[in-house]
């Protein structure tokens, strides 16, 4: 729903908020990254890092564009490398514009997984018989066709493994679905989506190549001063 009345009210709010902005130089540095071979470019494909001093890490190019905010440790090169280099992927990705989406396999994998454990812990020793297992019903009863039917919990294993390899391959079960089956509304498993993961991994890479640069950068500059070193010694030796 509009917080404006209508475009010219739109116009008015955006253009009084605007007024007296200015525009200033922001310090950036980009690097592009591709696949190489013999030190000259393989491939169109690439991604481009954006590092905005204490504000933003930027992804953008082929796998797609994403937005890092909100981590100490922007305010120096160094600094970054090695946060992103140490992190893990979930802690990154938390402070990406990316968000967790419903994830249909963990999701019906949780709910068998917790059915079966249910009837684990209902077996009688007394009597070699399953107690009530109210998740497990439902499932079958879903699988039947009518999940609010009150069938018997002591259905055969068959009918068990039926059901739940069809709630686990059920490829348009809706998330709704799901909480009824399993009568629980903490049952849905949420993800990263898999652009996340393609978005860490570009970082990583990206940290990778920098730390490693810096490092031969290092040894270039020793070697360096140890041959101007042997050069001043040469001069002045009889």
């Amino acid at each position: 729903m509009s917080h404006f009345r209508d475009h010219a009210d739109a116009m008015r709010v955006i253009n009084a908020t605007f007024v007296d902005h200015k525009i200033y130089l922001q310090e950036s540095t980009s690097w592009m990254v591709r696949r190489t071979r013999n030190g000259k470019p393989e491939s169109a494909y690439h991604f481009v890092i954006t590092w905005l001093p204490h504000r933003v890490l930027i992804i953008t190019g082929d796998i797609g564009d994403t937005v890092y905010s909100g981590i100490s440790h922007l305010s120096n090169l160094d600094d970054t490398i090695r946060l992103v280099r140490e992190s893990s992927m979930d802690y990154l990705t938390s402070k990406s514009t990316h968000k967790k989406e419903f994830d249909r396999n963990a999701t019906t994998e949780f709910i068998v997984e917790r059915a079966y454990y249910e009837m684990r812990n209902s077996f009688d020793k007394e009597e070699p018989s399953w107690r009530e297992s109210t998740r497990m019903n439902r499932i079958v009863c879903w699988h039947i066709g009518n999940i609010h039917i009150q069938a018997s919990s002591d259905h055969a294993a068959i009918a068990r493994k039926d059901a739940c390899r069809s709630l686990m391959s059920d490829e348009e079960i809706t998330e709704l679905e799901l909480v009824e089956i399993a009568d629980d509304w903490e049952v849905p498993c949420h993800s990263w989506p898999a652009s996340a993961h393609w978005h860490y991994e570009a970082l990583r890479t990206w940290a990778d190549l920098m730390a490693r640069a810096k490092l031969e950068q290092r040894r270039s500059d020793a070697s360096t001063q140890e041959t101007q070193l042997d050069i001043q010694c040469q001069k002045h030796s009889p």
